[in-house]
Formats: structure tokens, C-alpha cells, sequence
């Protein structure tokens, strides 16, 4: 992947000073809010049940978030260790999910708020250090060997649904028959002595993931924020080792680490999936740009800035069509030109003065073109040609003239020409009624026969197709 592309996603793209101090900054504010709340953490406060379920529905919604915003990164950047990522996101939800569906103990109790607390403080570290240790976002590029990376996107949601049912199913099994028989004891009011080891114990690989990840050389963005999750999970669990029971001090200020942690990551993908859009939006708004200076390009001649002998074609083609579809008597005329002596200009004065005289020609033709249907082209080489809907005869031979006598006017001299000593044109001009067989071949012949007349008879001239250039319909 190339520096421009990796700028386009919070994954791979470098973290600007205002982003690693703003990160600097809340770090500084969890570790101070977590030295003081340590310090009343036994402090006992109201007691308020509905906090546990509203607790675990937030952290359900806001992980199920940030785990699709990872995915979809994944399929982006094709990196496994967001994968890795994704599926640790999308591991409380999960749990929620296996918890409703396998217990009748009520989301309310301390039993499942503190059995899917230590389900996330022990399984979605153990992703975050696999994340870290596969190079994060940008360890491994495209086709480097990970299966999972030539899968159909269909087929890699798959996976990542069953990968995250297995880490969740076995952790599941691992930690609530712990979890249940630590905290029978609740119910008398505090908290056995085994959780806060517990606790304290969880918070090491939270805390040692904010190190390493903060720590990395080569930093993202979404490397400052998952530093900043892991900080905030570290504090949620260190907290509840320090709190007594359920609903004190200590107990409500993990709920609110846990809410920092869950909200953090989400906020800054979110953040940057907006910003990212804005982006695209500027990248389109330039393609639609480039695109049309290409096609301007693509039809325009380089030097003259004329258009090209392709958009000639076009053009004709298409007045052509309209000669023949109009109801009502219609002429199209054409008027091929030739720079006189052109080759002895070029040998006299150099290419260089060449390609200036065929801009000053090109000018002069353009001028002539005074409707907004008329169209100066270059034709090839110093050979010019101009396309004059509804003009019959009569006003393309007048137009031709005009074209020839705004050369002249040029005064650009040229020793060598065989006409005057300035720069001159011939040109010949045919013309296309209703009446004629109209086709594009028919009307550029007979306007080459008119420029091969003006040539043989002494160039300096405009000259009209002989009468049977153009045969007529039958």
C-alpha cells in the first residue's frame, strides 16, 4: 500500500502532533481520575440496579460498532491484525448474547455484570497484544500468505462470525463457573477476597497492551486510541479490585472507565470515518476535475489548443447526421487548410518558429469562427480544417476568404514561400445539402479536391469542390 492511500485510513495513517497530545492529554486524565477515586474507592454511594443492565447493553451497542467499523477497515487494508481487532471488539456482544441465552440470573445482579466484566478484561487484551504483535495494521500486505485474505468478503464475514463464537464460547466456559462461585458471597454485601485478586490480576495484560501499543515504533492513529482503551480498561479493573461491594465509589467509577473504554475507540473511528468521507468527497470532487482536464486533453491539441483530429471526427460525424435528419433544406460546409511552404519555413527558421507559426495560425482561424456551432480543428500536421453548420457556398467561400486574409495579416515572415514573403494558407471548401449522399468521407473528398485545385493553381487561395465532388441522391 502507498504513503497516499495509508493517509486515507485512521489505521495506517501517521498521528499529527495535535493528535498525540491530545491522546498525551487524556491519558494524563485517566491516570489522575483513577489516583483519586482509588483513594475513596470504598466510599459507600446509593445503591442504583438499572446501572449493571444499562451498563452491559451500552457496552453491547458500542462494541458491535466498533467491531464492524473494524471489519470494514480489514477489508480495506487487508491486514490481519485488524481482523484479530475486529473479533475482539465483537466479544462482549457476544457474550451478552451467550449470557441471556444460557442464564436466569437477571442482567441486574453483580453475578453478570462482573462475570462479563471479567470475560472482557480477560479476552479483549489477549487480542489487542495479537494485534500488536502481528505489526498492527500494516504488518502484513495483500497476498503475503494469510489465507484469510483470498477469501470472497462474503465469505471472510463468515469467519469472523465464527471466529468470534469460539473465542467468546471459550472464554465463556473458562470464566463463569469462576465467576459464579467467587461471587456467591455478594450477597452478603461485599466482595470475596479472591475477586480483588482476580481483578488486579486482569488489569496486567490491559495495562501491559496500553504499554506496547503506546510504545510502537511505527504509531496510528488507531494505535493512540486503542493505547487510550486499553488505559481506561486497565483503570475500570483496577477499581473494582479496589472497591469493597457493588455501588461504591470504586464500583461506579469502573462503570465509568468502562464506559471511557467502550466509547473511546468507538468515538475515534466514528471521527474518523466522517472525516474519511470528507476525504473521499474531496477525492472525487478532484477525479471529476482531472477527468475532464484529461478528456479536454484527450481532444484538444497539444500546441494549438485547437481540437484534435479525434473530436474533428466526432464533430463532423455528428453534423453530418444532423445534415441528413433535418426536415428542412440544411448545408454543412467544411474547409480544409494548408500552411503554404511549411516544410521550407520549418528548414528556414528552425521547428521551434515552426510550432509558433502554427499557433498564430490556429488564432487567426479561430477568430473566424464566430457562431457557436463553427469549430476551428487541427486537422494533422500544419493542415488546419473548419466545420460551418448551415452555411451553404456562398458563406463558406466568404468565411474562407476572411480566414486567408487574417493570415496574411499575421505578417509572419517567410523568406522561402513560393506566394510572398509572409505566411499564407490555401484552403478548399465543400459544402453538404440535404440532397447529397452525406457521408463524412464524401464532403472531406471533395474538400480535399478544392485545397489540391488551390495548390496546383498557386496556392494563396480558397477554392470550392467541382460541381460532381458530392454525388447527389437518385
Amino acid at each position: 500500500m502507498n504513503r497516499e492511500s495509508a493517509d486515507l485510513f485512521a489505521s495506517t495513517s501517521a498521528p499529527s502532533r495535535l493528535e498525540l497530545g491530545v491522546a498525551a492529554v487524556a491519558g494524563l486524565i485517566i491516570l489522575l481520575l483513577l489516583a483519586t477515586a482509588a483513594a475513596f474507592a470504598r466510599t459507600p454511594l446509593p445503591e442504583a440496579p438499572a446501572v449493571v443492565g444499562a451498563y452491559a447493553a451500552w457496552f453491547g451497542l458500542a462494541e458491535t460498532v466498533i467491531g464492524i467499523l473494524l471489519f470494514a477497515l480489514f477489508l480495506n487494508q487487508r491486514s490481519p491484525g485488524l481482523f484479530v481487532l475486529a473479533v475482539g471488539s465483537l466479544l462482549m456482544p457476544m457474550a451478552l448474547v451467550a449470557y441471556l441465552t444460557t442464564h436466569a440470573v437477571p442482567m441486574t445482579s453483580a453475578t453478570a455484570g462482573s462475570g462479563l466484566a471479567a470475560l472482557w478484561g480477560a479476552g479483549y487484551p489477549a487480542f489487542v497484544l495479537v494485534y500488536a504483535a502481528l505489526g498492527g495494521a500494516t504488518g502484513r500486505e495483500p497476498g503475503s500468505g494469510w489465507n484469510l485474505l483470498r477469501l470472497s468478503p462474503a465469505a471472510q464475514v463468515v469467519v469472523l462470525a465464527g471466529g468470534t463464537v469460539v473465542a467468546c464460547g471459550a472464554l465463556n466456559a473458562m470464566i463463569q463457573p469462576a465467576s459464579r462461585w467467587l461471587l456467591t458471597p455478594v450477597v452478603a454485601g461485599r466482595w470475596p477476597p479472591a475477586y480483588h485478586v482476580i481483578c488486579f490480576a486482569l488489569s496486567v495484560p490491559a495495562a501491559g497492551a496500553a504499554t506496547i501499543i503506546a510504545l510502537r515504533r511505527s504509531r496510528s492513529v488507531l494505535d493512540l486510541w486503542l493505547a487510550i482503551d486499553m488505559t481506561a480498561l486497565a483503570s475500570d479493573l483496577i477499581l473494582n479490585g479496589l472497591s469493597g461491594a457493588q455501588y461504591d465509589l470504586g464500583w461506579y467509577a469502573g462503570r465509568g472507565f468502562g464506559l471511557v473504554a467502550s466509547s473511546t475507540l468507538l468515538l475515534a473511528l466514528l471521527i474518523e470515518s466522517a472525516a474519511h468521507y470528507g476525504r473521499l468527497a474531496e477525492l472525487n470532487e478532484a477525479l471529476i476535475v482531472s477527468n475532464r482536464a484529461l478528456e479536454h486533453l484527450s481532444l484538444h491539441d497539444g500546441l494549438t489548443g485547437l481540437p484534435n483530429r479525434r473530436y474533428f471526427d466526432t464533430h463532423l460525424n455528428g453534423q453530418v447526421l444532423l445534415t441528413r435528419r433535418r426536415a428542412r433544406q440544411r448545408d454543412l460546409a467544411l474547409v480544409l487548410i494548408d500552411v503554404d511552404s511549411f516544410k521550407a519555413y520549418n528548414d528556414i527558421y528552425g521547428h521551434t518558429a515552426g510550432d509558433e507559426c502554427l499557433t498564430h495560425v490556429a488564432i487567426a482561424l479561430k477568430t473566424c469562427c464566430l457562431r457557436p456551432g463553427d469549430m476551428a480543428a487541427r486537422y494533422g500536421g500544419e493542415e488546419f480544417a473548419l466545420i460551418l453548420p448551415d452555411t451553404d457556398l456562398a458563406s463558406a467561400l466568404r468565411i474562407a476568404e476572411a480566414a486567408r486574409e487574417a493570415v496574411l495579416k499575421l505578417e509572419l515572415s517567410h523568406s522561402g514561400s513560393v506566394t510572398g514573403p509572409v505566411v499564407s494558407i490555401s484552403g478548399g471548401v465543400a459544402t453538404l445539402g440535404e440532397r447529397e449522399e452525406t457521408t463524412v468521407e464524401a464532403l472531406v473528398a471533395a474538400a480535399d479536391k478544392g485545397l489540391f485545385i488551390a495548390k496546383m493553381s498557386g496556392r494563396n487561395q480558397m477554392v470550392s469542390a467541382p460541381p460532381d465532388a458530392i454525388p447527389r441522391r437518385a
